[in-house]
């Protein structure tokens, strides 16, 4: 069996790009032909060269949710919760990450400026269930983009994070192989033959959960 460990690699902070590629399809492609046991390397724009009538690009339509917000405790302090999904059969609630979760108890009432949220119970691995009058309202007013930590958090950054496709909002965090497609690159695949699949898949908490098994 895989042990997790075999997995660990150092990434240095300098390589981790803070900002995408302008414009997104001037990233580049790695195009690896199992047939011939050959690696390419190319721009995604030109990704359409590769596609063909038996093709299907599959484009998940999920919006990010500006899903970051600071609350203030009763006793003074500030946590910031990461909605995670609208529970649609606990009347309204919504599943959250809190962080930190240690000071959180059921039945606390949690300020967010002039409007509040109520913690019904907690979930497992600092989970909580919050209620609120209008959550999503609250999320519009308040909340901010849903950044990875490595990422700095500035307004061109949140600006980015969200495919140009993204549609049907309900999602934690973006599906980030989608941030290369522009609207010209997906004329030039519909203009290729190949079939353009939309779907709606949400990412929440697994995106977010470590693996805790040392075998995989």
């Amino acid at each position: 069996p895989m042990l997790t460990s075999e997995l660990d690699y150092r990434l240095p902070e300098d390589l981790i790009a803070q900002r995408p590629a302008a414009p997104r399809d001037s990233s580049r492609l790695m195009v690896v032909d199992a047939s011939k046991g050959t690696v390419e390397h190319h721009i995604f724009r030109d990704l359409p060269r590769f596609l063909g009538s038996d093709d299907a690009v599959v484009l998940n339509e999920t919006k990010v949710l500006p899903a970051r917000v600071s609350v203030r405790r009763p006793g003074g302090g500030e946590t910031e919760l990461l909605f995670l999904r609208h529970l649609v059969d606990r009347n309204g609630s919504w599943e959250v990450m809190a962080r930190p979760s240690k000071r959180l108890r059921a039945g606390m009432t949690l300020a967010v400026g002039s409007e509040e949220l109520r913690i019904v119970e907690p979930l497992e691995e600092g989970r909580w269930v919050i209620a609120g009058a209008d959550v999503p309202g609250l999320l519009r007013r308040r909340g901010r983009m849903p950044l990875p930590p490595y990422i700095e958090a500035t307004p061109e950054a949140e600006a980015a994070y969200q495919t140009v496709y993204a549609k049907n909002e309900g999602s934690a965090a973006a599906p980030t192989a989608g941030f290369h497609f522009t609207p010209r690159v997906l004329e030039r695949v519909a203009r290729a033959g190949a079939r353009v699949a939309r779907v709606t898949l949400h990412v929440g908490i697994g995106t977010f959960s470590p693996v805790r098994a040392e075998r995989l």
